[in-house]
C-alpha cells in the first residue's frame, strides 16, 4: 500500500523493543506480550518477550530481522529504514543499544519522546554508540519549538509534534477538527499533529461501559480528553470517511497551501506584485503571530464569515505562485 500510494517511506521505523523503567538501564524490567499466530488453525496468542538486555532477547529477535531486513532491502527501502524507540522521556537504555547493534550492526536509529533530540547514545559496551537519524520530539500544547517548516533546505531530521488527542474528542465541534490541524503545523515550526486513531473506537467492558484501550507507548488516548475519536466509521463493505476525515483532511489541504506560498516567498521564487499580494494575504492572520492564530483556531474567524471565499482566496493565490514558479523553469 506504501509503495502504490508513497513510494519510498520517509523513515521506516521498526519498533521491537520495550524500553525499561527510569533507573532499569540493564533491562530487567518484564517487557510487553507479544503476538502469536498458529499458521495451522489462525488463532493468535499472546506470549512475554524475553526481557531486554538479555541473550534469551537477542535469540528471540534476531531471526525476526533476518527474515525483515532481506524484504525491506529488495524494496529499495533500507537507507530509509531505522530501529525505533518510543519512551515519555527518557532516551534508550544501553541494553536496548546494545541488542540492537547486536541484531542490526548498521543501523541507525529513530527516537520519538517529549524530549527527543538528535544525539548519540552509549551501548553496555564503550564500543557500541546509537546514532539517532530521526528525532520526534511530541509537545502537549502548541508552542514555538523548532525552525519553521518554510525556513529548511534540506529534509529534516526532526520533526515537531503537537498532541491532537489533548484538544481533540468525540465532543470536540467539526470546524475543530478542521481549524486543529490547519493551524497548529503552522504556529512555531509544528510539523503536525502527533499520533491519532483512525478508528479510536471506545470498547464496551463485560460489565457495563466502555474503555480505550493504547495503541503504542504513552499515548493513554482515554485519559486526557474523557472521550476518544475516530475519523473513520466502519462501514458494511469495509471503513467509511466521516465528516471529522474530511475536515481534517481539508485543514491539510489549506495548510500545504500556505507552507507553499510561505515557502515561495521565503526562498524568494516570486516577486513583484504577486510576491507582494501573498505577503498581505498571510500576514492578514492566516499564518502570522500567535494572537492570530488563536483567535483563526478558535473560529473566532469563522465559517459564517464566507469561509469558502476566503479558502478560494488562498487556492486560487496558491495556484498563481505556482504558475509563476513554473514558469521560471
Amino acid at each position: 500500500m506504501v509503495a502504490a500510494s508513497v513510494g519510498t517511506p520517509g523513515n521506516l521505523q521498526l519498533n521491537f523493543l520495550d524500553f525499561a523503567a527510569p533507573g532499569d538501564e540493564h533491562g530487567s524490567a518484564n517487557s510487553h506480550p507479544v503476538s502469536v499466530l498458529d499458521p495451522a488453525t489462525g488463532q493468535l496468542t499472546l506470549m512475554p518477550a524475553p526481557p531486554q538486555g538479555t541473550e534469551e532477547c537477542y535469540r528471540f529477535w534476531k531471526p525476526v530481522f533476518d527474515e525483515m531486513l532481506p524484504r525491506i532491502k529488495a524494496r529499495g527501502w533500507l537507507k530509509e529504514t531505522t530501529l525505533g524507540f518510543i519512551s515519555q522521556f527518557i532516551p534508550p537504555p544501553p541494553s536496548l543499544v546494545s541488542t540492537g547493534h547486536r541484531i542490526w550492526p548498521e543501523g541507525e536509529w529513530s527516537w520519538a519522546s517529549h524530549g527527543a533530540r538528535l544525539e548519540t547514545f552509549p551501548g553496555l559496551d564503550t564500543n557500541v554508540v546509537a546514532t539517532i537519524r530521526h528525532a520526534d520530539n511530541v509537545f502537549i500544547r502548541r508552542q514555538g519549538s523548532g525552525p519553521s517548516l518554510w525556513s529548511d533546505d534540506k529534509p529534516r531530521r526532526y520533526t515537531f509534534m503537537s498532541i491532537a488527542r489533548c484538544c481533540l474528542s468525540d465532543n470536540a465541534p467539526l470546524w475543530y477538527f478542521r481549524r486543529y490541524v490547519e493551524a497548529v503545523p503552522l504556529s512555531g515550526g509544528a510539523d503536525g499533529v502527533g499520533s491519532w486513531g483512525l478508528d479510536l473506537f471506545p470498547l464496551p467492558k463485560p460489565v457495563g461501559g466502555y474503555f480505550v484501550s493504547g495503541h503504542g507507548r504513552g499515548t493513554n488516548w482515554g485519559g486526557w480528553s474523557g472521550n476518544p475519536f475516530a475519523l473513520l466509521y466502519p462501514g458494511p463493505d469495509g471503513a467509511v470517511a466521516t465528516e471529522r476525515y474530511e475536515a481534517f483532511r481539508e485543514g491539510i489541504e489549506l495548510c500545504e497551501a500556505i507552507i507553499f506560498v510561505r515557502t515561495a516567498l521565503e526562498k524568494k521564487r516570486i516577486s513583484g506584485d504577486l510576491a507582494e499580494r501573498a505577503s498581505r494575504y498571510l500576514d492578514g492572520g492566516r499564518s502570522r503571530g500567535p494572537q492570530q492564530q488563536e483567535e483563526f483556531l478558535r473560529a473566532q474567524y469563522g465559517f459564517w464569515r464566507m469561509q469558502a471565499d476566503e479558502d478560494a482566496k488562498l487556492l486560487d493565490l496558491a495556484g498563481e505562485v505556482a504558475r509563476e514558479i513554473e514558469g521560471k523553469k
